[in-house]
């Protein structure tokens, strides 16, 4: 129809065929159970294996996420799909992946360290432990910290990842008294006495 009401019409065929084999079945897809893993060693996640099953003619089933691929700390969701002729089922479940590996920490064997100045105590550095881990790298803390007493204190450090796992070692820090004493003699004494008064030193540590 134009702007002016003149028309004309033509005409066409939709034809329809029906190419579904009367035989064929819509698929059903069954999901395994959720799925809890621990890491695999020293990799922050897991290899996963896994397979969902499905009724119906022929399906074809696929994943969000593949089995035997790697799955990281935490929880994926993956969805499985069975596919034929006839249409499509999908189902999903979980695979979680804890880490349960511990991180690996080094410590110094030991510390040799003096007193400070004018203290019986020690406040110098001890050194630092050192830690990794497959999720990252792990926070160091360590206890008693200073000052330390003379003689050997044993000072616990550990390593805590983030999902965490801790791991410690030990060091023993020795301080040893290396200031010499104060001493403060008495005036000079002068005398012809054969036992005089020396008087006393003044002394301090």
């Amino acid at each position: 129809t134009d702007v002016n009401g003149n028309t004309s019409t033509c005409s066409g065929t939709v034809t329809v065929n029906d190419n579904v084999n009367p035989c064929c079945e819509i698929p059903v897809i069954t999901c395994p159970s959720n799925i809890v893993v621990s890491n695999d060693n020293g990799v922050c996640g897991a290899m996963v294996t896994f397979a969902a099953s499905a009724t119906g003619t022929s399906p074809v089933i696929t994943y969000s996420q593949n089995p035997g691929t790697l799955f990281p700390i935490g929880t994926t969701t993956v969805t499985a799909t069975a596919t034929n002729d006839c249409g499509t089922d999908i189902c999903t479940f979980t695979v979680t992946v804890n880490d349960t590996e511990n991180p690996v920490i080094t410590c110094l064997a030991t510390a040799n360290i003096t007193t400070d100045v004018g203290m019986c105590t020690s406040t110098a550095s001890i050194g630092t432990a050192t830690g990794t881990d497959s999720c990252g790298t792990p926070v160091i803390t360590f206890s008693p910290a200073a000052p330390y007493g003379l003689g050997s204190t044993t000072v616990t450090w550990t390593a805590t990842d983030a999902n965490g796992n801790i791991a410690t070692c030990t060091q023993v820090v020795t301080v040893t008294d290396g200031e010499n004493p104060i001493i403060t003699c008495p005036a000079d004494v002068s005398t012809c006495s054969s036992t005089p008064a020396l008087g006393t030193p003044v002394t301090s540590d």
